[in-house]
C-alpha cells in the first residue's frame, strides 16, 4: 500500500480525472447545495470523532490495541493528508463551490481520507466486537458506500479531480495498515488480552435437555468472556 500510495503521488495520475467529466454547477445550484451540506454533515471532524467514539468502545470492551491502532490510523491520516498537500500544492479546478478553501490543497482530498478511514475503522470495530462475518461484511459496505457518497460530493461541487479523491482512499488505507502493524492490531482474529473472568455453571447432566447444544453454548460463551 504505501508503494503504491507513493506512486501514485509522484505520478499523479491526471489521465483518469476525465473518469468525471460534468462541470461543477453554478453557484446556488440545488445539486451543488446538496452535496455541500452532504460534504458538511461528513466533514472529517465528523469523522473523526466517531473514531474516537469507536476507540472509547474498544478500550471498555479491552480491545487496547485496537483502539491505539485506530488513534494513531487517524492522526498518521490527518498528518499525512495534511503534508502531502503543502508538498504536492495541486491547484483545485475551476468552480465557484471554493469558499474558505485552499486553490493549492486539492490532493489529496482531506473529506475522502477521512471517510475511507472511518469506514476501515468501522469494519474494524465491528468484526473485534461481533466477531461473525455477516455483520463485519455490512459494516465494510455501509463504510464504503458512505465514503463513496463523500467522494462523489465533492467531485460534484468541483473542489476535487478524481485522482485527488481516490489519492485520499490511499493514504487512509495505507495509514491503517501502518498503524495495525505498530501496534499489533493485525491480529484482531485473537480474544483480547486481559484477566479471565470465571464462568460457573452448574446442572444435572440427567436432567438437561439438549445437552449437546447447552455445551456449545457455553464453549462459545466462554470464548466470548475470554
Amino acid at each position: 500500500t504505501g508503494v503504491f500510495l507513493a506512486a501514485w503521488t509522484l505520478a499523479l495520475p491526471t489521465v483518469i480525472d476525465v473518469w468525471w467529466p460534468w462541470p461543477a454547477p453554478v453557484a446556488g445550484a440545488r445539486a451543488g447545495t446538496v452535496a455541500l451540506v452532504r460534504g458538511l454533515v461528513l466533514q472529517p471532524v465528523v469523522a473523526y470523532l466517531a473514531m474516537l467514539v469507536l476507540v472509547v468502545v474498544l478500550v471498555r470492551r479491552r480491545w487496547r490495541d485496537l483502539g491505539a491502532s485506530l488513534v494513531l490510523a487517524g492522526v498518521l491520516t490527518v498528518t499525512l493528508t495534511t503534508v502531502v498537500k503543502h508538498v504536492v500544492a495541486r491547484q483545485r479546478p475551476v468552480t465557484d463551490w471554493l469558499g474558505g478553501l485552499h486553490a493549492d490543497a486539492s490532493f489529496p482530498s482531506g473529506h475522502a481520507s477521512a471517510a475511507v478511514a472511518l469506514a476501515i475503522a468501522a469494519t474494524q470495530f465491528t468484526w473485534a466486537v461481533t466477531r461473525r462475518r455477516r455483520p463485519t461484511v455490512v459494516a465494510g459496505v455501509v463504510g464504503g458506500l458512505i465514503a463513496a457518497a463523500v467522494m462523489a460530493g465533492r467531485l460534484v461541487l468541483g473542489v476535487h479531480h478524481v485522482s485527488d479523491v481516490l489519492g485520499g482512499g490511499l493514504v487512509a488505507a495505507f495509514c491503517a495498515a501502518l498503524a495495525g502493524v505498530l501496534t499489533g492490531a493485525w491480529r484482531t482474529g485473537a480474544p483480547p488480552a486481559g484477566p479471565p473472568r470465571r464462568l460457573v455453571v452448574v446442572w444435572h447432566p440427567q436432567r438437561v435437555r439438549g445437552r449437546v447444544g447447552l455445551e456449545r453454548f457455553l464453549a462459545s460463551e466462554a470464548a466470548r468472556r475470554g
